[in-house]
């Protein structure tokens, strides 16, 4: 495929990085100059310097000749333009990068499409409803749906009183089949591995697991989880991401959500109805004590800092919180239960 992509800083490099093992032929439009020169330096990726929504730019890159347009910039406006200007010049497919949640409803999704936007996608959005997946499978470190939600990967670490722990796979077949889901990927240590037949399951296995949305209660029955209840949660960031987590699930649980920034969270309580907003540094012990960590279910940590995510997270665990799911910066959409890393 011929694939431009449209970015000014890590999402489109991400993307670039994730594609280009795949023999596509990938041209990078960035109008950072001395960034597309490292670019250039450390792979094999095309570069050119410009502005995406520049029909000059693009024609430069032979949009005509594109198969895939992805305009990943900050800036919504720019890459709703792109994606516009790319198919309107012969581009096969566009896909446009937006802010603005209200952009993502059924009837705006149309109205784009209409003009020549195939799809819209917000890393915010994708990266908010992954944590709520993880709140609602709370036994599960990391959760994929694939195949339009009719299966998904679960990654479980196996408990010490595990009914599977010290079987083989082909045991556990026998013992507990007909399954509906099945082992595909084993780490252990530092070795990640397929399994076999002959496999035997051991405590503190990290397992991904490919299974029906209805049999995760089995599988996480067998992987020795117990059923965790979520009704108290505490979210740090009130950015997009936390803004997404609370306004989705205000009405179902009980929601702390502490911001730093007082105007951010002058905004916050125009958007959410049901979530008690703090004004405050969630690093500060003494407030988050205040707030009753302790009698937490979970504790999400979503800032634009990898540092404050983890610390509040290793904070949380301390006080008692089960499960703790912190963003990873750098790279768009890592949230992770914190205790995969041993801490």
């Amino acid at each position: 495929m011929n694939i431009i992509i449209a970015g000014d800083g890590e999402v489109g490099f991400h993307l670039a990085e994730a594609l280009v093992d795949s023999n596509h032929d990938i041209t990078i439009v960035d109008p950072h100059e001395e960034l597309l020169k490292m670019v250039e330096s450390h792979t094999d990726l095309m570069t050119l310097v410009g502005e995406s929504n520049s029909v000059g730019v693009l024609k430069q890159a032979h949009v005509e000749k594109a198969d895939l347009v992805i305009s990943v910039l900050h800036d919504e406006k720019t890459n709703i333009l792109t994606a516009i200007l790319g198919k309107k010049l012969g581009a096969k497919t566009t896909i446009a990068r937006v802010n603005t949640l209200e952009n993502l409803s059924g009837e705006n999704q149309k109205i784009y499409e209409e003009l020549g936007i195939d799809l819209l996608i917000s890393p915010e959005d994708i990266a908010g409803h992954e944590v709520i997946d993880l709140l609602e499978q709370p036994a599960a470190i990391e959760i994929y749906e694939i195949s339009e939600g009719k299966f998904s990967i679960f990654l479980i670490k196996i408990e010490k009183e595990a009914p599977v722990a010290g079987k083989t796979l082909e045991e556990v077949a026998r013992l507990y089949g007909p399954l509906d889901f099945r082992a595909v990927a084993f780490h252990r240590g530092d070795d990640t591995f397929l399994p076999t037949g002959k496999t035997v399951v051991q405590p503190d296995d990290l397992v991904y697991v490919i299974t029906k949305p209805e049999s995760s209660g089995k599988l996480m029955k067998m992987g020795g989880k117990e059923k965790l209840e979520i009704n108290n949660i505490m979210i740090v960031g009130g950015g997009r991401v936390g803004r997404v987590i609370a306004k989705r699930m205000e009405s179902e649980m009980n929601i702390k959500l502490i911001e730093r920034d007082k105007e951010r969270c002058l905004a916050l309580t125009n958007l959410l109805d049901d979530t008690l907003i703090i004004n405050g540094d969630a690093r500060d012990i003494n407030l988050v004590e205040e707030e009753g960590i302790e009698n937490m279910d979970a504790f999400i940590a979503v800032t634009d800092s990898s540092e404050t995510n983890i610390l509040t997270c290793l904070h949380a665990k301390k006080f008692g919180v089960k499960k703790t799911i912190h963003r990873t910066c750098g790279k768009p959409g890592i949230y992770r239960n914190i205790t995969k890393y041993g801490y």
